[in-house]
């Protein structure tokens, strides 16, 4: 309800970083439209980049075009995690005027990091060849960025692209030797596998009957 959301709008300034995130992530799950000017300033002037990244995730999830001059400055970022993120709510948003945004500034771009965000949300824009970008991640000398992409991947599948994308995980999965990584990509493949589709549709079933 309405005193819910004033709660969390203090929240979100509240002294204690933890108490913050929540409340920014609270806000975004409950895509409190009040709120977009409340997080764009929190994504502006918050010394702390764990709280900027979950502000600008949040106003991606609200999806409010208010947001899109902030997230485009947010493209800029000195941390490449709230670059990234600030692409991925631009494409959440829907704001398609980001898309040559998002490509001039690619040119530059050294984070690997932000990199495979950016391509994530020019996928998500219907940018098609971003998909081989993101796969091409699966290689990086980074394993964060590894299992950043595969993760993505999973997202981003779709009966156009699975088989690709299984291919590829199932090739990175072969030559990975770091745990973290291995354990990122099989969760993405087994996510990507039939019986687990067919798992989750059971459970949303399962919750729909409940509704009624």
């Amino acid at each position: 309800g309405e005193e819910a959301v004033t709660a969390l709008r203090h929240a979100a300034n509240d002294p204690n970083v933890m108490v913050r995130v929540d409340a920014i992530e609270s806000l975004g799950r409950l895509r409190a439209r009040q709120s977009v000017i409340d997080l764009c300033e929190v994504l502006r002037r918050s010394p702390n980049s764990l709280v900027r990244v979950f502000a600008a995730e949040s106003l991606g999830a609200i999806r409010d075009r208010r947001a899109v001059p902030r997230l485009q400055r947010a493209l800029h970022d000195k941390d490449p995690l709230v670059r990234g993120y600030a692409a991925g709510s631009l494409a959440d948003v829907g704001d398609r005027r980001s898309i040559p945004v998002l490509k001039r500034l690619l040119k530059n771009e050294r984070s690997s990091m932000a990199r495979v965000r950016m391509h994530s949300a020019l996928y998500d824009f219907g940018v098609k060849e971003s998909l081989r970008r993101i796969v091409d991640m699966l290689k990086s000398q980074q394993y964060r960025v590894r299992c950043a992409a595969a993760h993505i991947l999973a997202g981003s599948a779709d009966d156009s692209n699975r088989d690709l994308i299984i291919q590829a995980l199932e090739r990175a999965l072969q030559k990975e030797t770091i745990r973290g990584a291995r354990s990122s990509i099989e969760g993405a493949l087994a996510s990507l596998r039939p019986q687990s589709r067919a798992r989750k549709r059971k459970e949303r079933n399962k919750q729909r009957r409940r509704k009624y």
